[in-house]
């Protein structure tokens, strides 16, 4: 500021010189160049591309980024006449085109518009004639516009100017970028113009830093100018990401069990038909699952970058149509979740789901241990659903029993018939792959995906999927939550002690918060827990041992354990696994207690 006032009182000597010398013929004394700012210079051309208009974010409607539209407009899309009041409206239009990938887009403005240019001037626009004229003159897309988008002004900023016309000092105050570019276009009819610092500018990361002078001022804007996507490509599709993050990706992807192709698109060749079998399971450790329902294929994945520039890399060998260093271009998580992909023209677009037709994937805590001891713990397993191609074939099976071994063989017997084969299991949660192989059994041989591990008092099913088809197993035999006896006898079991292998609260594993506590359930409904200290708490077996109620109290971290109805899930020698879903939609709790 005091270098500021400075200045106006070096501008008003020289007024009063100037006078003078008109009179008098004496030389004229001029304020330091080094602080004042003239027309053409670096830091004036600087300052004017930043403040110039912006014609790139109504892509949508008129495909240019020379100029935009004035609002409001009205447009007629896909049959759907909306008024264009805002900015909001330019996402009503793209969800209008995103609603249906079958269809085709069209966009029809009402004219006469007016369209206003990087300079502030207008046109009046009566058809599209017109408009397509116009559009001609703007640069190449793939050649960028003079304008800077990637830096803003903090307004206001003063200047003062002294013309020599009418030999006056004036300070103003500029409140906008319309306002700045018409300064910096005077700039030749003052005879000295000079700007007050310090000034504020903020960068495209929402930063904002203090300026002090016109050199740093152009220093800041030079480095500052290619920080960001300008959106000058004329494509109005291309910056849905804006508010995306990598660790949001992240999320989504390891959050949702089962993924498949919705779109791929690789050198203008639709793709996805050759993929309607396969399903994807991103891990949070980088690696990633395809069960393509042949075989299974292992590989990894990783993304980095924000916003618009998120790149993610897909590298699954023997899957070259969908390895390669893609794009983040959208996440849609309206009807359906859908992340998608881009690389140029290619595209790919992954939606979540389950891998069936039927409910959702209900193995969260599902592990290949515990699975295994379902299967060989039970001598006979009979068919209770079997649906290949759309045509139910259970009744076929009828007799057929079914014996796991913990070998890794499998007999089934029907009648005085006996067929070999083999079975294995591996993955874990929701993308644990039950491989089947039996000489002679075509129907039931498959690489199938664990659904749901069902268990009563009187009856266990394993539930199997492969995107529309399904197998499901069915016991009487009582291995696992068969009655109060399983679950207390197996908890209580002289010399046994407990650990949490596993608890997550919504996905969130806080396992390691019980890192060193062994827990002794009593018969007499008494858990003491050894620890950091010694603590204790309640515990019963409700419902015939298919819940189970714990109490620690206000402890912490014990008391994220309480609950009056934790349901059981699976027991075996050496495993409980508990599950409480929070009404209204308050989330699912996971709870696995291993014997040591």
């Amino acid at each position: 500021m005091k270098s500021f006032k400075k200045l106006l009182s070096l501008l008003l000597i020289f007024t009063l010189v100037f006078t003078s010398c008109r009179q008098e013929d004496e030389e004229i004394i001029d304020p330091p160049v080094e602080e004042a700012i003239t027309a053409n210079s670096a830091i004036s051309n600087l300052l004017q591309n930043v403040s110039s208009s912006d014609g790139s974010f109504d892509n949508i409607i008129d495909g240019a980024s020379c100029f935009s539209i004035q609002l409001p407009v009205t447009v007629i899309v896909n049959g759907t006449e909306i008024t264009v009041e805002s900015s909001a409206d330019y996402q009503t239009i793209e969800d209008i085109f995103d609603a249906s990938d079958t269809d085709t887009d069209t966009l029809e403005i009402v004219f006469p518009v007016t369209v206003l240019f990087d300079d502030y001037t207008t046109a009046t626009v009566n058809s599209y004639a017109e408009l397509l004229a116009l559009i001609a003159q703007c640069p190449d897309e793939n050649t960028m516009d003079d304008d800077i988008e990637c830096i803003d002004i903090q307004y206001p900023i003063t200047a003062a100017i002294f013309n020599s016309n009418n030999e006056q000092i004036e300070t103003i105050v500029i409140t906008n970028d319309q306002e700045l570019f018409e300064f910096i276009q005077n700039l030749p009819n003052y005879e000295v113009a000079i700007i007050e610092f310090p000034i504020t500018v903020i960068l495209a990361d929402g930063s904002s830093v203090q300026v002090f002078s016109l050199q740093e001022l152009a220093n800041i804007i030079e480095n500052a100018m290619d920080d960001c996507d300008e959106d000058d490509d004329n494509d109005y599709d291309d910056d849905d990401c804006d508010n995306c993050t990598s660790s949001g990706l992240a999320e989504i992807l390891t959050d949702c069990p089962l993924w498949s192709i919705d779109k791929l698109e690789r050198n203008d060749n639709d793709l996805e038909d050759l993929y309607t079998t396969y399903e994807f399971v991103f891990n949070t450790d980088g690696s990633l699952t395809v069960n393509t329902g042949a075989t299974i294929l292992n590989g990894s994945w990783s993304s980095t970058g924000d916003g618009n520039n998120i790149q993610v890399v897909i590298n699954v060998p023997g899957l070259s149509d969908v390895s390669d260093t893609w794009i983040l271009h959208e996440i849609q998580e309206d009807n359906e979740l859908h992340v998608e992909l881009r690389l140029g023209d290619d595209r790919l677009r992954f939606e979540c789901g389950d891998g069936s037709s039927g409910p959702e994937a209900n193995c969260d805590a599902c592990t290949v241990q515990g699975l295994t001891e379902v299967l060989v713990d039970c001598s006979a397993f009979q068919i209770d659903i079997l649906e290949r191609g759309g045509m139910d074939l259970e009744d076929q099976y009828v007799g057929y029993d079914f014996d796991f071994e913990s070998n890794g063989m499998l007999t089934v017997t029907q009648s005085s018939n006996q067929f070999n084969g083999t079975w294995s299991a591996s993955g874990t949660g929701n993308a644990i792959l039950v491989s089947i192989n039996v000489s002679g059994l075509p129907d039931v041989n498959e690489n199938w995906l664990l659904h749901a591990i069902e268990m009563t008092t009187v009856e266990t099913k394993i539930d199997l999927r492969l995107g529309d088809d399904r197998l499901r197993f069915e016991s009487d035999c009582d291995t696992t939550t068969g009655g109060d006896d399983d679950l207390i006898d197996t908890l209580t079991a002289v010399g046994s002690f407990w650990f949490v292998s596993s608890y997550t609260e919504d996905s969130d594993d806080q396992t390691s918060d019980y890192n060193g506590f062994q827990f002794e359930f009593d018969i007499n409904g008494t858990i003491t827990v050894s620890g950091a200290e010694m603590s204790t708490g309640n515990w019963s077996s409700i419902n015939n041992g298919a819940e189970m109620a714990i109490d620690f109290g206000p402890e912490i971290p014990l008391d994220e354990l309480n609950d009056v109805d934790w349901e059981v899930l699976s027991v075996t020698a050496t495993e409980v696994q508990l599950r409480d879903e929070s009404g209204g939609g308050g989330g699912t709790d996971l709870l696995t207690l291993t014997k040591l």
